[in-house]
């Protein structure tokens, strides 16, 4: 049997150059650092070839050499398969960009046979092309086969002259830039977050599955969920398709009718050009509309609105993170900042800031009948701008309207509590509050909590001088309570002074 003395030799050569080799595995492969290191070569086989490598520059040298080989399948109209065997497949920092030479015309096979780790996100892109290359008419085919068990890696695709087809992965991030035609997630791959760059299409089939939708630029929410977005653009005299940038695999139907396909996820990603990403609800059945979720990536900034009857189950922030816009449609809001003017209607570990220019920086307001929004260790300062130091507002004021009593086809709702647990408010803060004419109702119990809250850096007490205004105030039956710190309060008007304060029950009956 012949001796493979490769990997002796390569031991020495490794001890001149100053490399730290430890052994050979068991083919003589000689290991560097604790990786293993293996001869890049390539091997034609019928039908393809077979590339043996041990990093990704290896590997673009290995396939740059195919490049003849590929032209020849591409004459006879043949498929040519490359499988890739290496020891791992690592994407790091400084080397992540996997390039094949997907010639026009050419239809390429890759089996990947060994895991893959993505430090950094793993691009495989076309060779010759830019990162900026718009889409355009599809002129090759490329089919893509991890090896199994193959999951959580992050991935690119810069391919945009190429149809891309992937089989048996888990992704954990997938930007994706393919050909005009369509990028086809088969059965078996599994997609956490997708973004479709430029004007090109994803085409999920039966089996395959998307998570959630990543969005630079702007996302509409329906009463589905996250609606991918229309074609709306024509990229270097190309057509854009007609339909939705993602959408469920079916054949023999027009891309125009094509069904969309939903996510109940969206990260919003920070865009580069704009200054934040417009975030559209409008749900026509409040009925049937369904729970969504929303991640704000760190440096990004969503902007919400609400089209119609809009509803977002929750806004999540990561890092630096920012949200502006029409919060009360969102049922929980965390760990972000916010400069919106009206507050969700609960929220945790939260920054509000205010504009101190605006004497009314917040209101609490809500379409949806709801009987408790809560605010959980949350700040609500005040900014003021750089330009408007000078005349500034000496008192702010929070509006906080209580809901309806009825809403139709429900029972009727008696009781609505806004609640602040160890909360701190900016100084000189007061409550206006509107409501329904409570001298009218029996039994009804709307108030506002706090609970280890300060205002100015001071615990809020009864003394604290929280009310401005209540609209329909009622002297024999006051409306709201005012629960500090466990202790019922209930406001009562002085006519002399024209203000409210805040005594416990019994004493205003008296």
């Amino acid at each position: 049997m012949k001796k493979n003395y490769f990997g002796k030799l390569l031991a020495i050569a490794m001890i001149f150059a100053g490399f730290s080799l430890t052994s050979c595995d068991e083919n003589d492969n000689a290991i560097i650092d604790g990786e293993v290191w293996v001869k890049p070569e390539i091997q034609l086989v019928d039908g393809g070839a077979v590339v043996t490598a041990s990093t990704i520059e290896d590997l673009n040298r290995m396939l740059g050499r195919l490049k003849d080989d590929i032209k020849e399948s591409v004459t006879a109209g043949e498929t040519f398969t490359i499988t890739v065997e290496t020891p791992a497949l690592d994407a790091t920092l400084t080397e992540h960009t996997f390039t094949i030479p997907t010639l026009p015309g050419s239809d390429i096979v890759i089996n990947f046979t060994s895991p893959i780790s993505t430090d950094a996100p793993l691009q495989i892109q076309s060779m010759g092309v830019k990162d900026d290359d718009n889409p355009g008419a599809s002129t090759s085919d490329l089919e893509i086969n991890f090896a199994p068990g193959t999951s959580g890696i992050d991935l690119n695709l810069n391919m945009p002259y190429t149809t891309v087809t992937l089989n048996n992965v888990t992704i954990n991030e997938l930007i994706a830039s393919t050909a005009v035609s369509t990028l086809i997630i088969k059965d078996g791959v599994t997609v956490e977050w997708l973004i479709m760059k430029g004007n090109c299409r994803a085409l999920v089939m039966k089996g395959g599955k998307v998570n959630g939708f990543l969005r630079d630029d702007y996302a509409e929410i329906h009463n589905e969920g996250i609606s991918p977005r229309a074609f709306a653009k024509m990229v270097e005299e190309v057509p854009t398709p007609d339909g939705y940038d993602v959408a469920y695999y079916e054949e023999d139907v027009e891309p125009a009718e094509l069904d969309p396909y939903y996510v109940q996820k969206l990260k919003v990603i920070k865009n580069e050009e704009e200054e934040y990403t417009i975030i559209g609800a409008a749900n026509f059945d409040v009925e049937e509309r369904t729970d969504v979720d929303i991640i704000v990536a760190d440096g990004a900034i969503a902007h919400i609105s609400n089209y119609w009857q809009g509803y977002i189950a929750s806004v999540t922030g990561e890092g630096d993170a920012e949200v502006k816009g029409d919060l009360n449609i969102v049922k929980q809001l965390k760990d972000i900042t916010s400069t919106a003017y009206n507050l969700p209607q609960n929220a945790e570990n939260c920054t509000f800031k205010g504009n101190a220019t605006n004497p009314w920086p917040f209101s609490i307001f809500y379409s949806d009948k709801i009987e408790k929004a809560t605010f959980k260790d949350c700040k609500f300062e005040l900014v003021v701008p750089e330009d408007s130091k000078d005349d500034l507002p000496e008192t702010y004021y929070i509006g906080a309207s209580f809901p309806e009593l009825t809403a139709e086809g429900k029972e009727p709702i008696t009781s609505c509590t806004y609640a602040f647990d160890n909360c701190e408010f900016n100084e000189n803060y007061k409550f206006s509050i509107y409501g329904i004419n409570w001298e009218e109702i029996e039994d009804l119990t709307y108030g506002i909590t706090f609970d280890e809250t300060k205002m100015g850096g001071k615990a809020i007490t009864n003394k604290t001088e929280l009310i401005e205004y209540i609209g329909s105030f009622d002297k024999e039956n006051p409306q709201p309570f005012f629960n500090i710190d466990g202790t019922i309060y209930v406001p009562s008007y002085d006519e002399e002074e024209d203000v409210y304060t805040l005594v416990e029950p019994t004493a205003e009956k008296k």
